[in-house]
């Protein structure tokens, strides 16, 4: 094991994820741990294994970045879960500033938000390529699709609304 962590400079991914505060990093981050086998599938989602301090277990939100390696196929991938409130910005840059690669998560329900934007401009004008994850589809799917019984043509038009807002905020920072 310890020589599969030894890779050379083309192997090795390092990932970021960013997104507005409660959009599902940390989940996100568990579920991919999860594909390692360091915590069981069955606890991804609830163990907040990156969020390993006392208070953010607490409070139930990220507050410093923090990463692990991962490995995927013939990939290292260093993985690093930043917070998503606006007072730990520094946090998130020093992330980013570690980063190649910016996995951009949004809510599927709440959409893009001020600090989406925020990240979104700071990932790019850093050179990372940004990567968006559409979020909490099954929160979607239930919310909108069976309690609000929106028909497939509204949902479809959901989806566009969401990723021209997310091509509206990249054409503004690249302009």
């Amino acid at each position: 094991l310890q020589n599969s962590f030894q890779k050379s400079a083309d192997e090795i991914r390092n990932v970021c994820l960013i997104a507005h505060v409660d959009h599902g990093k940390t989940s996100f981050a568990d579920s991919l741990v999860s594909t390692n086998a360091v915590i069981s599938a069955r606890m991804a989602g609830k163990l907040r294994f990156l969020d390993n301090r006392e208070d953010e277990q607490t409070r139930g939100i990220t507050m410093k970045a923090s990463g692990i390696s991962l490995l995927y196929g013939p990939l290292l991938v260093n993985l690093m879960d930043s917070p998503g409130h606006v007072d730990f910005s520094s946090e998130v840059t020093s992330a980013l500033l570690l980063s190649d690669i910016a996995l951009l998560l949004v809510d599927v329900v709440e959409g893009v938000c001020s600090q989406t934007q925020v990240l979104l401009r700071q990932a790019i004008t850093h050179g990372q390529t940004v990567i968006l994850v559409l979020n909490k589809m099954d929160r979607w799917g239930s919310l909108l699709c069976v309690e609000l019984k929106m028909m497939a043509s509204e949902a479809y038009t959901h989806i566009v609304r969401l990723l021209e807002a997310v091509n509206s905020c990249v054409s503004q920072v690249c302009t």
